[in-house]
C-alpha cells in the first residue's frame, strides 16, 4: 500500500493547525466561566431583593393608611408622642395593633399587578419585633406627666431618654425625606421614582457611602445629647469622655437599624409586596445578568469566542430597540 509522504510546506501547516487549536484550548477557562455564571446568578438576586426592598420603602412613602400618617411614618415614626406616651395609650394601641388582621384591605395581596398593587402589611408580625408599637425602653426613663424631674438621677435617666428621641426623630426624619425623593406621585411624572434606576444605581451607592451615613449617625447623636441638655453632656466630656460613649452606644444601635429597614423590614412588612416588585422587575434583572455574562466571557474566554457572545446580546438589544421605536 503507497505512503503519503507530506512535504515540509504542509508538515509546518498541520504544527501551526495544532498550535492554534491547542492555544484556544488554554486560553478558555471554561471552569472559571461557570463559576462566575453562578457568581454572576447570585449577584443578580441579591441586587433584585435589595433593590425590591429600597422600591418597597420608596412606595411607602407615599401610602397612606390613615388620615395623616404614611405606611412609611409607621415604619420610621418622627412624632415625639410615639416615643414617648403613658402606658394606658401604649397597651391599647400596642394591643390594636398585634391583633390587626391584615385581610382589612380589600384586595389584600391580590391583583398584584406591576402598574398597581395593594398592600398588605402584617402589622401583627412588625409588632413582634416592636415595630409600629409605641414607647419602650430607654423612652419609659421619662414619665410625660412629670416634664422636670428633681434628683440628679432622674435628670440623667431624662436626658438619655430625651436625647435618644431626638436623635432618633432627627434621623428618620431624614431618612424619610430622602426616601421621598424617589416616591411615585398619581402623574407619574417624577422621573426619579423610575424602579431600575433605583435598583440599579440609587440602592448601590447607599451600600456604598454606608459608612458615611453611620459616621453622620454618630455625629447627629453627639448633636442630640447636647441638644436636649448642654449640661449633662458637657458634663459627661469633662468626666471619663462619657458623652463619647452614650453617643457611640445610640449610634450603633440606630446604625444596626438602619440596615435592618433596608434589608429587613420590607420583608416582614409585606413579602407579597416586595416579591412583586422583583417579579416586575424581572425582564431589566434578566439583563443585568446577561451584562454580567458578558463581562465574564471576556475575562474567561478566548477573544472570538467572547466577542461572539457580546455580539449577540448586542444584536439582540439592537433588535428589541428597533421593535420598540418601529
Amino acid at each position: 500500500m503507497a505512503t503519503t509522504t507530506l512535504t515540509p510546506i504542509q508538515s509546518k501547516k498541520i504544527q501551526n493547525n495544532k498550535d492554534t487549536a491547542s492555544a484556544l484550548s488554554n486560553n478558555n477557562s471554561w471552569s472559571g466561566f461557570g463559576i462566575s455564571l453562578l457568581v454572576n446568578l447570585i449577584i443578580t438576586v441579591v441586587v433584585g431583593l435589595v433593590g425590591s426592598n429600597f422600591i418597597y420603602l420608596t412606595r411607602a412613602a407615599s401610602e397612606s393608611i390613615g388620615k395623616s400618617i404614611t405606611l412609611l411614618e409607621f415604619l420610621l415614626p418622627t412624632k415625639e408622642w410615639v416615643y414617648f406616651t403613658n402606658k394606658k395609650v401604649k397597651d391599647e394601641t400596642d394591643s390594636y395593633v398585634k391583633n390587626i388582621n391584615s385581610s382589612i384591605f380589600a384586595n389584600c395581596g391580590k391583583d398584584n399587578t406591576c402598574s398597581g398593587a395593594e398592600p398588605c402589611t402584617n402589622y401583627k408580625r412588625l409588632a413582634k419585633f416592636n415595630i409600629g408599637t409605641l414607647g419602650g425602653w430607654p423612652y419609659s426613663m421619662r414619665d410625660p406627666k412629670f416634664p422636670a424631674p428633681w434628683g440628679l438621677w432622674s435628670q440623667f435617666k431624662y436626658w438619655i431618654a430625651d436625647s435618644t428621641a431626638d436623635s432618633y426623630i432627627r434621623n428618620r426624619g431624614y431618612l424619610q425625606k430622602i426616601l421621598s425623593v424617589f416616591a411615585p406621585d398619581k402623574g407619574g411624572s417624577n422621573m426619579f421614582a423610575n424602579e431600575p434606576f433605583q435598583m440599579f444605581v440609587v440602592t448601590p451607592l447607599v451600600y456604598i457611602i454606608t459608612p458615611l451615613i453611620m459616621l453622620f449617625i454618630f455625629f447627629s447623636s453627639i448633636f442630640s445629647l447636647f441638644a436636649t441638655s448642654p449640661g449633662w453632656a458637657i458634663f459627661g466630656i469633662l468626666f471619663f469622655f462619657s458623652t463619647f460613649f452614650i453617643s457611640y452606644g445610640i449610634s450603633a444601635v440606630q446604625a444596626f437599624q438602619f440596615m435592618c429597614t433596608l434589608t429587613l423590614v420590607p420583608l416582614l412588612a409585606d413579602f407579597k409586596m416586595v416579591k412583586n416588585i422583583f417579579k416586575c422587575n424581572g425582564y431589566a434583572l434578566v439583563h443585568f445578568f446577561l451584562i454580567c455574562t458578558c463581562i465574564s466571557a471576556i475575562i474567561h474566554l478566548e477573544d472570538i469566542i467572547a466577542w461572539t457572545i457580546v455580539g449577540v446580546y448586542g444584536l439582540y438589544m439592537l433588535y428589541k430597540l428597533v421593535k420598540m421605536w418601529w
